[in-house]
């Protein structure tokens, strides 16, 4: 076998039509959980690459709201890229803080969650209510 016969990836539609279709079906809201955020000095691929999607969506016209663990030398609420980054809790006590936040709806209102997992999950089928992604 050699390169050229390795099929082709279909090439994603570009973010805006993604963007358009999910607020053609009421997201317009998005929370996005994740254990660090781009900020973090421990911060790696997986914060590089929800960064990357979550600068688009903003660009696209959709709200997101990025929930995360505090990180020495950050505030505990930033803006990012057009997104809003929230970081309280530490590594572990923010997964049961954030729930609990986004159970009684402290964190605002929302129409899709995006619960990115780094070794723990988040447990979202358990609370979670909305459209859900991970």
């Amino acid at each position: 076998m050699t390169y050229s016969d390795i099929p082709r990836r279909q090439t994603c539609p570009p973010v805006s039509d993604l963007a358009r279709s999910m607020i053609d079906h009421d997201v317009r809201r998005i929370h996005v959980l994740a254990w660090r955020d781009l900020a973090d000095p421990e911060s790696g691929g997986s914060e590089i690459h929800a960064d990357h999607f979550m600068r688009r969506w903003q660009e696209a016209g959709l709200e997101v709201l990025h929930r995360t663990s505090f990180a020495r030398g950050q505030s505990s609420m930033d803006t990012r890229h057009g997104y809003q980054v929230i970081r309280r809790g530490s590594r572990l006590g923010v997964f049961p803080r954030t729930i609990a936040a986004e159970v009684i709806h402290s964190m605002g209102p929302y129409d899709a969650l995006v619960e990115i997992w780094n070794g723990m999950p988040w447990l979202s089928p358990l609370w979670c209510r909305r459209p859900r992604l991970v």
